[in-house]
């Protein structure tokens, strides 16, 4: 015999026995009776008569006889079957099997995590299908960092010794750093998108100093110069020639020019500067009238009026012409060579 073989208990003595077991009517007594109920039951059936009570049920009689007989227990159901898929994550594939009832839970068991960043080809609340191809690209966060200038601003301080409106630099400004730190997601190498973690002042801006001018200035009176007398005895046409007024020729002008510009604390290249703007403008023709645009005068005013600002007679005076462009000249560019740089530079001023 067998390992593990016993001698059987006729079927049909088990039946009987089990019989008046059911019906309470057997009487427990020390002998054959009692060892053939302990050979024949086995604890596990004594237990499920004694779980139902005592009841005679066909299941009972059933359950009783089959471990009376030393038979094996019958699984109660089938397993269940398992859903085969394709995972892909982050580039990688490998075959997998679940019976979960979600792709959520799938992907968990085949230890796969899919956070908020991540993306999943499948809804992960729905139910397993089998053939699918699962994708699961998984996103990274970084940290990063970017500078921003912040530009330096002016600041404007009155200055007695300048001439009114003109301007001097004493501080160069210098720029700032603002910094801007960003958490980064990226999927399958590419920014999805970015979030702002802090801003910060790296370094404060400076800005700079202008000084501007507060002293007036004070434009020396016209002179003219007197004409040559006439010579009676002369009988040549050219020899009573009378010499032109006091900047109503180009050198004349540009001497009136030189004198005022010590007001505005101009040096001789400042001066350069001027003669050959105003040689572009009007050649320092008074006079000078541009028909096209009508710009008029020395400085070539654009309308003439604007002159009258130094002087009424800014038609027909030079200095008050001069006068007005040396102010124009510092208030927009601080000195005529800015004033030149910027004509080179476009055409006009």
């Amino acid at each position: 015999m067998g390992r593990h073989a016993q001698k059987a208990t006729p079927a049909s003595a088990v039946s009987a026995l089990f019989s008046q077991v059911g019906t309470g009517n057997v009487v427990y007594r020390a002998g054959g009776v009692a060892m053939a109920l302990s050979l024949a039951v086995s604890g596990g059936a004594f237990a499920a008569v004694q779980m139902n009570n005592g009841v005679n049920t066909d299941a009972n009689k059933a359950a009783l006889t089959h471990a009376a007989l030393g038979l094996s227990a019958q699984p109660t159901s089938n397993a269940e079957e398992s859903v085969n898929y394709k995972l892909v994550v982050d580039g990688k594939t490998i075959s997998a099997s679940t019976q979960a009832d979600t792709w959520g839970q799938a992907l968990s068991d085949a230890g796969v995590s899919v956070d908020d960043n991540d993306t999943a080809s499948v809804d992960l609340t729905a139910a397993p299908v089998d053939g699918a191809v699962v994708t699961v690209v998984h996103a990274s966060v970084t940290q990063t960092n970017v500078d921003t200038a912040i530009k330096a601003g002016t600041t404007e301080k009155p200055d007695p010794t300048l001439a009114k409106g003109e301007k001097k630099v004493e501080t160069e400004g210098v720029d700032g750093i603002s910094r801007t730190v960003y958490n980064v997601v990226t999927r399958g190498g590419k920014e999805v998108s970015r979030t702002v973690v802090s801003t910060a002042v790296v370094k404060p801006a400076t800005n700079a100093v202008v000084l501007v001018g507060t002293k007036e200035a004070t434009a020396p009176a016209a002179t003219t110069t007197p004409a040559t007398p006439s010579n009676s005895s002369s009988s040549s046409s050219g020899g009573n020639a009378t010499l032109a007024a006091a900047g109503t020729d180009a050198a004349s002008a540009q001497a009136i020019a030189k004198s005022m510009m010590s007001s505005y604390g101009w040096d001789d290249t400042q001066f350069s500067c001027l003669v050959k703007l105003w040689n572009r403008e009007s050649g320092w023709n008074y006079q000078a009238y541009n028909a096209s645009s009508g710009a008029t005068g020395i400085p070539q005013a654009l309308p003439g009026s604007k002159m009258a600002s130094a002087g009424s007679d800014w038609a027909t005076n030079p200095a008050t012409q001069i006068k007005w462009g040396l102010g124009y000249i510092s208030e927009r560019y601080s000195n005529p060579c800015g004033a030149w740089a910027h004509s080179e530079s476009v055409g006009w001023y």
